[in-house]
């Protein structure tokens, strides 16, 4: 995780207006070595959808760590961008993973890791369980309203990365995981909302080599600048 210094180095870069991750305007720069260093390992992104509410929501900026799985292995529970392949079509967009479809050009996601390498993974009576032990999930009480309209009930689940929210609609049954053994090699990530995400239920399991990197928090969220850290 971010030092509270680097992380109001990267909440001023983005006050001062830069594009990109430290696109800022021409003489404007980070200080020697530490721009440099900053420029290497942290990238910028965006949430494009409503896949990973209540966690992110549209448009809300965050920084990923490109270096974390150079010295560590992936945990379940961590929130990772990745990329897939995407098609456009006449009809609309599929996606694959990358290296199932390496002619397509490639698209970066964001999404939550919750099966690895040899794990078992299924949902029952939409309980989800890997390994066929239940993962913890407890109501909060709590809704929030979607941006696409009506109201989704939030829980509480646990992996080993720590606990998270996530979002379901009551009126809905979300899309269950068939009974899987994840590759070797590869990963399970499924969107927080679970009733309004296309991900690895639908496409498949991602491998070690397209996972970008865990996030460390989101710096800008509706239209101001912010701080918060994501957990796990």
């Amino acid at each position: 995780m971010r030092s509270a210094a680097r992380r109001a180095i990267a909440l001023a870069a983005s006050l001062l207006g830069c594009g990109a991750l430290w696109g800022c305007g021409p003489g404007w720069e980070l200080a020697d070595p530490i721009g440099q260093w900053l420029d290497s390992r942290y990238e910028a992104f965006h949430a494009a959808s409503e896949a990973m509410l209540p966690t992110l929501r549209p448009g809300d900026r965050f920084f990923v760590d490109l270096e974390a799985y150079e010295t560590r292995e992936p945990v379940r529970g961590e929130v990772v961008v990745f990329s897939l392949a995407r098609e456009l079509g006449r009809e609309g967009s599929r996606v694959w993973p990358a290296d199932d479809r390496p002619d397509l050009p490639r698209e970066s996601f964001v999404m939550r890791v919750v099966a690895l390498p040899g794990d078992a993974i299924e949902t029952r009576d939409g309980r989800l369980y890997v390994n066929d032990v239940l993962v913890p999930e407890e109501p909060t009480g709590e809704t929030i309203q979607s941006p696409s309209g009506g109201r989704l009930a939030l829980s509480r689940q646990r992996l080993a990365a720590g606990a998270f929210r996530i979002a379901r609609d009551p009126g809905r049954a979300a899309a269950p995981v068939a009974p899987t053994r994840v590759p070797e090699g590869r990963y399970l990530l499924l969107g927080d909302n679970r009733t309004n995400s296309y991900d690895g239920r639908f496409w498949g399991t991602v491998p070690r080599a397209d996972l970008v990197g865990p996030l460390t928090g989101v710096y800008w969220s509706g239209s101001r600048p912010t701080w918060r850290p994501v957990h796990p």
